[in-house]
């Protein structure tokens, strides 16, 4: 009976955990993901505006746009996962930054813009 209990419970936390793995795209070993990619999406689309109000907004410049995203697009083609869509998004701050947020939304600053010499430092 006692041993019945414990497969019970171990088939209770392994198969959730389990049915959580996914391929990891760079080492191609299978790994825990917590939230779906359609998760990450959700998360993102929700959070990005909020994420550019905070950072100063968009630099009101569409050739500088459309450069930053030409380059980003350019990695997306040769990533591990050029099939999902990514955004990239010129922001106002004047900190040396750049940051990601789920599901593909990525931020580069006015400060980190103005202290890079080339495009492959953009990239």
């Amino acid at each position: 009976m006692f041993k019945e209990i414990v497969f019970s419970i171990f088939v209770l936390l392994v198969l959730p955990v389990c049915s959580g793995c996914a391929t990891n795209p760079i080492s191609g070993k299978g790994q825990l993901m917590l939230i779906s990619h359609g998760q990450e999406l959700e998360i993102g689309r929700k959070y990005a505006p909020e994420i550019e109000k905070q950072l100063g907004g968009r630099i009101h410049n569409l050739i500088l746009q459309n450069y930053i995203d030409s380059v980003g697009q350019k990695i997306v083609r040769i990533s591990h996962t050029p099939e999902f869509e990514y955004h990239f998004t010129a922001v106002e701050d004047k900190s040396l930054n750049a940051l990601a947020l789920p599901g593909g939304y990525i931020f580069i600053t006015r400060g980190l813009l103005e202290n890079l010499h080339n495009e492959a430092q953009l990239a």
